[in-house]
């Protein structure tokens, strides 16, 4: 919920998401009055081209179960959807724990990359 409560103060319309029903009921919980919907992100139930930009901190796979055969496949996955919602010429923010820039080069072009350690067991 952090990134939707940083987008929110800064007036922001925020729809957010989570694969997990339980999850996306605590954020609703915690965030009254935001919207969050139970999606999957290789599949999400938006329209084309609809979006101003996206801001999303990816899975990393250490916790949480995934969908996809593998997670270059959801990551894939994902950042195709991301494109596929993002009206053209619009940008998003991807955070993960690895580098992906050959996946999200296949969608995107990359303007920048940054490195940060956050833990021993994600980076």
């Amino acid at each position: 919920g952090g990134i939707l409560i940083e987008a929110r103060d800064i007036g922001a319309r925020v729809l957010g998401s989570d694969f997990d029903p339980t999850m996306a009921a605590g954020c609703r919980q915690n965030l009254p009055g935001l919207d969050v919907m139970i999606a999957d992100a290789t599949a999400v139930p938006i329209c084309d081209h609809a979006l101003d930009a996206v801001v999303t901190d990816l899975p990393y796979g250490q916790s949480v179960r995934i969908r996809a055969e593998s997670m270059d496949d959801l990551y894939d996955g994902s950042i195709a959807e991301i494109r596929r919602t993002l009206r053209p010429g619009r940008r998003a923010v991807i955070v993960t724990h690895r580098d992906i820039a050959d996946i999200a080069a296949r969608h995107f072009t990359i303007l920048q990359a940054h490195e940060q350690r956050v833990h021993k067991s994600l980076t």
